[in-house]
């Protein structure tokens, strides 16, 4: 599993209109994060079946930290916040999609 193949994937989903599978994708991967040492996303892990209450499984030769894993914790954050930023007029449109890892959205 490559977190920033998986991330240009959960992006792509989102913008095809298939905004339930781009949030599955975008958690999977968020979720896993949280659960590798110091809540980092390494380079890859492998891609076996998710068993409840396990870490993912290390791939040997996975680095970590690793650049650009922890981009993709932006990008999947940008696909679930629904962030697109439109600098010719100065706004920033917001349009979330509904997940269980966060319940509130305040901007300021």
């Amino acid at each position: 599993m490559w977190p920033h193949d998986s991330a240009v994937a959960a992006a792509g989903l989102r913008r095809a209109g298939c905004s339930r599978e781009a949030e599955q994708v975008a958690r999977a991967i968020l979720e896993a994060g949280m659960a590798f040492p110091d809540r980092r996303l390494p380079e890859l892990w492998c891609g076996t079946p998710r068993v409840a209450d396990e870490l993912p499984d290390d791939y040997r030769n996975s680095c970590s930290p690793q650049a650009w894993a922890a981009a993709a914790v932006f990008s999947l954050l940008t696909t679930l916040l629904g962030l697109e930023a439109d600098a010719t007029h100065g706004r920033l449109h917001i349009d979330p999609l509904a997940t269980p890892l966060f319940n509130h959205l305040e901007v300021t």
